[in-house]
Protein backbone atom coordinates (compact mmCIF):
# COMPACT_ATOMS: atom_id res chain seq x y z
CA UNK A 1 0.00 0.00 0.00
CA UNK A 2 2.77 2.42 1.16
CA UNK A 3 4.88 1.59 -2.63
CA UNK A 4 1.35 2.08 -4.31
CA UNK A 5 0.89 5.29 -2.98
CA UNK A 6 4.49 6.20 -3.37
CA UNK A 7 4.09 5.48 -7.21
CA UNK A 8 0.91 7.77 -7.66
CA UNK A 9 2.88 10.91 -6.45
CA UNK A 10 5.79 10.42 -8.76
CA UNK A 11 3.28 8.48 -11.85
CA UNK A 12 6.42 8.42 -14.62
CA UNK A 13 9.69 8.78 -13.95
CA UNK A 14 10.99 9.27 -17.73
CA UNK A 15 8.02 11.70 -18.43
CA UNK A 16 8.46 13.91 -15.31
CA UNK A 17 12.09 14.20 -14.48
CA UNK A 18 12.61 16.97 -17.03
CA UNK A 19 10.24 19.40 -15.02
CA UNK A 20 11.26 21.25 -12.17
CA UNK A 21 10.33 20.68 -8.60
CA UNK A 22 10.05 16.78 -9.77
CA UNK A 23 11.76 14.38 -7.35
CA UNK A 24 12.07 10.61 -8.50
CA UNK A 25 11.12 8.51 -5.80
CA UNK A 26 13.35 5.92 -4.78
CA UNK A 27 12.62 2.53 -2.23
CA UNK A 28 13.38 -1.01 -1.61
CA UNK A 29 10.56 -2.35 0.09
CA UNK A 30 10.75 -4.52 3.00
CA UNK A 31 9.19 -7.38 4.76
CA UNK A 32 6.78 -6.85 7.43
CA UNK A 33 5.38 -3.52 4.95
CA UNK A 34 8.33 -1.69 5.25
CA UNK A 35 10.28 0.62 2.94
CA UNK A 36 13.58 1.82 2.65
CA UNK A 37 13.66 5.21 1.44
CA UNK A 38 17.00 6.46 -1.03
CA UNK A 39 15.74 9.90 -1.32
CA UNK A 40 18.33 10.80 1.37
CA UNK A 41 21.52 9.90 2.26
CA UNK A 42 21.52 5.93 4.04
CA UNK A 43 24.14 5.29 6.46
CA UNK A 44 25.11 1.54 6.45
CA UNK A 45 26.31 -0.01 9.73
CA UNK A 46 29.13 -2.40 8.95
CA UNK A 47 29.24 -5.18 11.90
CA UNK A 48 31.97 -8.45 10.73
CA UNK A 49 31.49 -11.04 13.47
CA UNK A 50 34.67 -12.73 11.92
CA UNK A 51 37.82 -13.40 13.74
CA UNK A 52 40.10 -11.51 11.65
CA UNK A 53 37.88 -8.29 11.22
CA UNK A 54 39.42 -4.81 9.76
CA UNK A 55 37.31 -3.10 11.38
CA UNK A 56 37.45 -4.37 15.02
CA UNK A 57 40.15 -6.42 15.34
CA UNK A 58 38.25 -9.43 16.08
CA UNK A 59 36.53 -8.30 19.05
CA UNK A 60 32.57 -9.30 18.34
CA UNK A 61 33.49 -12.53 17.30
CA UNK A 62 31.63 -15.75 19.96
CA UNK A 63 29.44 -13.22 21.16
CA UNK A 64 25.78 -12.65 19.97
CA UNK A 65 25.30 -10.04 22.80
CA UNK A 66 28.38 -7.99 22.53
CA UNK A 67 27.95 -7.78 18.25
CA UNK A 68 23.97 -7.43 18.73
CA UNK A 69 24.84 -4.45 21.51
CA UNK A 70 27.36 -3.07 18.62
CA UNK A 71 24.80 -2.99 16.13
CA UNK A 72 22.43 -0.75 18.55
CA UNK A 73 25.06 1.19 19.00
CA UNK A 74 25.20 1.90 15.48
CA UNK A 75 21.86 2.72 15.18
CA UNK A 76 22.16 5.25 18.58
CA UNK A 77 24.84 7.12 15.84
CA UNK A 78 23.22 7.30 13.10
CA UNK A 79 22.68 3.86 11.03
CA UNK A 80 19.91 3.20 9.08
CA UNK A 81 20.87 -0.23 8.03
CA UNK A 82 22.95 -2.66 9.76
CA UNK A 83 24.84 -5.48 7.24
CA UNK A 84 25.73 -8.34 9.36
CA UNK A 85 28.62 -10.53 7.13
CA UNK A 86 30.50 -13.63 9.10
CA UNK A 87 32.84 -14.72 6.45
CA UNK A 88 36.07 -12.20 5.72
CA UNK A 89 36.03 -11.20 1.72
CA UNK A 90 39.67 -9.52 2.27
CA UNK A 91 42.24 -10.72 -0.35
CA UNK A 92 43.91 -13.70 0.89
CA UNK A 93 41.29 -15.32 3.49
CA UNK A 94 40.15 -18.13 4.15
CA UNK A 95 36.77 -19.57 3.23
CA UNK A 96 34.64 -20.31 6.19
CA UNK A 97 32.55 -23.22 6.21
CA UNK A 98 28.57 -22.86 5.89
CA UNK A 99 27.73 -23.92 9.69
CA UNK A 100 30.36 -21.51 10.69
CA UNK A 101 28.91 -18.55 9.02
CA UNK A 102 25.50 -19.53 9.79
CA UNK A 103 26.60 -19.93 13.87
CA UNK A 104 28.10 -16.55 13.64
CA UNK A 105 25.69 -14.56 11.70
CA UNK A 106 22.04 -16.37 13.02
CA UNK A 107 22.20 -15.40 16.25
CA UNK A 108 23.20 -12.05 15.98
CA UNK A 109 20.64 -10.98 13.53
CA UNK A 110 17.90 -12.83 15.94
CA UNK A 111 19.13 -10.48 18.77
CA UNK A 112 19.19 -7.48 16.82
CA UNK A 113 16.18 -7.70 15.35
CA UNK A 114 14.09 -8.63 18.91
CA UNK A 115 15.79 -5.42 20.07
CA UNK A 116 14.75 -3.72 17.27
CA UNK A 117 12.13 -4.39 15.26
CA UNK A 118 12.11 -2.10 12.34
CA UNK A 119 15.93 -1.11 11.59
CA UNK A 120 16.57 -2.75 8.18
CA UNK A 121 19.02 -5.65 8.83
CA UNK A 122 21.29 -7.39 5.48
CA UNK A 123 23.01 -10.51 5.49
CA UNK A 124 27.01 -10.14 3.90
CA UNK A 125 27.10 -13.87 2.88
CA UNK A 126 27.87 -15.74 -0.97
CA UNK A 127 25.79 -18.60 0.12
CA UNK A 128 22.35 -19.23 -0.55
CA UNK A 129 21.85 -21.33 2.52
CA UNK A 130 23.33 -18.68 4.61
CA UNK A 131 20.93 -16.44 2.69
CA UNK A 132 18.05 -18.26 3.69
CA UNK A 133 18.78 -18.81 7.46
CA UNK A 134 19.05 -15.09 7.96
CA UNK A 135 16.07 -14.14 6.00
CA UNK A 136 14.55 -16.32 8.01
CA UNK A 137 16.35 -15.05 11.01
CA UNK A 138 14.67 -11.59 10.85
CA UNK A 139 16.94 -9.90 7.86
CA UNK A 140 15.31 -8.12 5.04
CA UNK A 141 18.46 -7.76 2.01
CA UNK A 142 20.94 -9.97 1.13
CA UNK A 143 24.17 -8.68 0.19
CA UNK A 144 26.14 -10.71 -1.86
CA UNK A 145 29.74 -9.77 -2.91
CA UNK A 146 30.19 -11.92 -5.68
CA UNK A 147 26.90 -10.81 -7.07
CA UNK A 148 25.16 -14.04 -7.23
CA UNK A 149 28.19 -15.65 -8.95
CA UNK A 150 29.41 -17.86 -5.95
CA UNK A 151 26.35 -19.94 -5.26
CA UNK A 152 24.53 -21.18 -7.71
CA UNK A 153 21.76 -21.49 -5.74
CA UNK A 154 21.91 -17.87 -4.79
Amino acid sequence: ELLENLLEEGTSCQDNESKPGFDAVRVIPLPRGRMLSFNETVVMGILNVTPDSFSDGGDLKGSADIAANQALEMVKDGADIIDIGGESTRPGANEVAIHEELQRTVPVIEKVRAHMSDIPISIDTRNAAVAKAAIEAGADIVNDVSGGTYDPDM
